[in-house]
Formats: C-alpha cells, structure tokens, sequence
C-alpha cells in the first residue's frame, strides 16, 4: 500500500477509506509480529489479524487463573499494542481446549466453560491494563473447533489455545476478497 492512499481517501470526502483501513490492519500485522515471542503464531485476514496463543502460555491444565508473572507481563505488551492502534480496532479474545475431559472435581462444567472462562480471564487482565472494555469482546469455544488432531499431544496443544483478533471495526468493501486482491486492486486504482 502506498502511504498516500489514505490522504487519497481523504481528499475524495473518504474518511474511512478502504486503503486507510488496510494500513492500520498492516501496522497492526507489523506490532503483533515485533512482539511474537515464538511461541504463537499471527495470521493476517481481510479485515484484521489473529494471534494464536498456546494456553500453557497464561494457564495451568484445567484452571482459566492467570497467576503467572510471565503471563501478566505478555498481556501487558498485547495491553501496549492495542492502546496503540487506532480506536476502531475491536479486539475479541476467543478460547479453546482440547477434548481432553476435565477432572471430576473442576469447577467448570465442561470445556465449553472452560474456555469462556479462560477467555473472560485474559478480558478482565487487559481491562485492568487500561483497555477500554466498550474495544472487547470474548467467546469461548470448549473443543468444538479443533485444528487439528486431538489424537496427539502435539495435536492438543495446538487445539487448547487463546485467540486475540484484532480487527478494523466499520464498513469494508472487501468482504469476501483476498488481501492480495485487494492490494492489487488499490495499486491499479493508484496508477
């Protein structure tokens, strides 16, 4: 993206502008990237990006407290980027498990619950670090939306995970392109 195409969005009464838009997603792709620490992974969608976070990173097996300094200071830095984008970005916190059963004497009903309460935790951590609560929303998803195999330790690991997506809030003209499509539809509008 050309770093005029927002002014270009401006000066055509735009204010909003796809091409705005689109920068903020890639400065916000370019944040979470800087502060990957190894152990997750960024995927970078249409309108926004998603950043996949193994639970044993914030979370002890069967438990949604984060009591861990480690996780405190990570979901201080995740709290520093989103302070930084811009306030139409909408962050949803998303938990998941594996299909592993939980214990007879948890606390939590099943998976399902599990995971709203792992998510409702990593909420409440980011609220207390000065995000804006009107800015998140969270959901979890017990193990009904598995990646891959929960035949395998590798396989649940990946499966028990929280999901930061970040995304541009507002209209968007690119529903149901590509982010190459997209780009290469802007930079043949601005030749």
């Amino acid at each position: 993206i050309k770093s005029g195409d927002a002014a270009k969005d401006k000066e055509k009464g735009n204010s909003g502008g796809l091409s705005a838009q689109l920068e903020e997603i890639a400065r916000m792709a370019q944040m979470l990237e800087k502060m990957n620490t190894g152990e997750g992974s960024l995927d970078q969608k249409i309108d926004g990006a998603i950043f996949k976070l193994p639970t044993r990173m914030l979370f002890s097996p069967g438990s949604a407290e984060i009591t861990n300094s480690d996780s405190m200071l990570f979901l201080k830095r995740v709290s520093d980027i989103i302070t930084v984008l811009p306030p139409n970005v909408e962050v949803t916190v998303r938990g998941f498990t594996d299909n592993t059963p939980l214990p007879r004497d948890s606390k939590f009903i099943d998976n399902l619950e599990l995971s709203s309460a792992r998510a409702n935790a990593v909420i409440r951590v980011l609220i207390r670090n000065g995000i804006s609560k009107e800015r998140l929303n969270s959901a979890g998803y017990g193990d009904t939306k598995a990646i891959a195999s929960n035949d395998t330790d590798e396989g649940r690991e990946k499966n028990s995970r929280v999901e930061f997506t970040m995304r541009v809030a507002g209209p968007s003209n690119t529903s149901k392109k590509s982010v190459l499509d997209t780009l290469n539809t802007l930079n043949k509008q601005g030749e």
